[in-house]
């Protein structure tokens, strides 16, 4: 890869596994845990690609580069109606809803 500018993160990836991934969101079997799922943690670059959006082809890369616009000016300006660090998840699911 070019030498773009990065930083560096962790990410949490499923571990592959013989048997299907379960988890239980009721009670239950006794003695049964929560989940079978086994996780490994990576670190990872994250590469600023701004500098060759330009030549980013879904087909070689498997991801599409889209600049996106927003009407918010200040995301850290906490008196906007639709933004609380609270409930946003709430928010977003019943504004995307209204529109279905």
């Amino acid at each position: 890869m070019l030498d773009l500018p990065h930083v560096e993160a962790f990410f949490t990836y499923f571990t592959p596994m013989a048997e299907k991934p379960v988890i239980y969101t009721y009670k239950r079997p006794s003695g049964i845990p929560l989940s079978n799922w086994k996780f490994e943690t990576h670190k990872v670059p994250i590469h600023n690609i701004r500098a060759v959006s330009q030549d980013i082809s879904l087909d070689r890369e498997g991801f599409r580069f889209v600049v996106q616009h927003s009407n918010v000016r200040d995301f850290y300006d906490h008196d906007i109606p639709w933004i609380s660090t609270d409930d946003i998840g709430d928010q977003a699911a019943n504004y995307l809803l209204d529109d279905a």
